[in-house]
């Protein structure tokens, strides 16, 4: 009976009312608003529900605590629900399974350019003299431009 009494007291009806607040959303399939359900689904959303958890834990003591830890825990997953990143979340390794078998079933090529330098012949540096050759190359004036060291 004592005990009772002390759960009842004004003090603890606060929290009373906000455990059974909070069990209820927990139980019931309450639908979240868009505009809060875009909130909560960002990083910083996520970090002021951990912050109010931790100051209902404080201040309504750990009963409350707990339970608007996984209250909070629910607001998120419903609200991922709301704007689809769940399903986002879901199905973002997809694209990469299907990238894996891609390089799996298909090795991958050579490019054109990479057989066409595959196909030419090596340069090869020799520092022997070119033999003479029977056509004279045709070239403007170089205007100072320093030969290729090739």
């Amino acid at each position: 009976m004592k005990l009772l009494k002390q759960i009842l007291q004004i003090e603890n009806q606060y929290a009373i009312i906000l455990d059974c607040i909070f069990i209820l959303y927990i139980l019931l399939d309450v639908h979240t608003p868009h505009w809060l359900a875009n909130f909560v689904d960002t990083g910083i959303g996520g970090l002021v529900l951990i912050i109010i958890s931790i100051l209902i834990f404080i201040g309504a003591g750990p009963i409350a605590g707990i339970l608007a830890f996984i209250a909070s825990y629910a607001l998120v997953m419903r609200s991922s629900q709301t704007t689809g990143s769940s399903i986002y979340k879901k199905q973002s390794n997809a694209e990469e399974i299907k990238l894996q078998n891609l390089a799996r079933y298909n090795p991958e090529p050579k490019s054109l350019e990479v057989a066409m330098v595959h196909k030419m012949v090596p340069r090869v540096r020799s520092k022997k003299p070119l033999p003479p050759t029977s056509y004279k190359p045709v070239m403007a004036t170089l205007n100072n431009v320093s030969e290729s060291p090739l």
